[in-house]
């Protein structure tokens, strides 16, 4: 009997179907190494005869996506990223890694507006990190700012 290129993977209790050169799709990788055909440390096998994987299966199903389209998905929160790169590390899927490292990298310089009160200092902008001021009124972070870079303060 052909060895079936369809594969059933059990994936922490999660069933899940995909194609051998999915798996393959990325030839020094720990999944191609498990799943090529002629394997020397294929994963275990269920029962029923689905490969188990004892991975989380949330963060598996990204990179499946991954393996599937070369790109991640748009709406994933900063958490499940950093969760996705820890089973980019254990898979040994250096691109998936660069992909999620630049994707939090974009994320983070997108965070500023959240970080960072911007006032214009003598023509010039300047940030100064809003942790520093707490739950503080505005009024009073100007009272402090005005102590902190003096009376030069204007609206931007």
């Amino acid at each position: 009997m052909a060895e079936s290129n369809i594969l059933t993977l059990d994936v922490g209790g999660t069933r899940m179907k995909t194609m051998r050169s999915t798996l393959c799709r990325y030839p020094n990788s720990m999944l191609a190494k498990m799943f090529d055909s002629k394997s020397q440390i294929p994963p275990a096998l269920t029962e029923d005869g689905a490969y188990f994987v004892d991975r989380d299966p949330e963060a598996f199903r990204n990179v499946l996506t991954f393996l599937r389209s070369e790109k991640l998905n748009d709406q994933l929160t900063e958490r499940e990223l950093k969760s996705l790169r820890v089973e980019a590390e254990f898979f040994m899927l250096s691109d998936l890694e660069m992909e999620i490292e630049q994707r939090l990298e974009d994320e983070s310089d997108l965070g500023d507006d959240d970080l960072y009160v911007q006032f214009k200092v003598d023509g010039q902008v300047q940030k100064v990190e809003k942790r520093l001021f707490g739950k503080v009124p505005f009024q009073r972070w100007l009272g402090t700012l005005r102590f902190v870079i003096g009376n030069k303060i204007f609206r931007s």
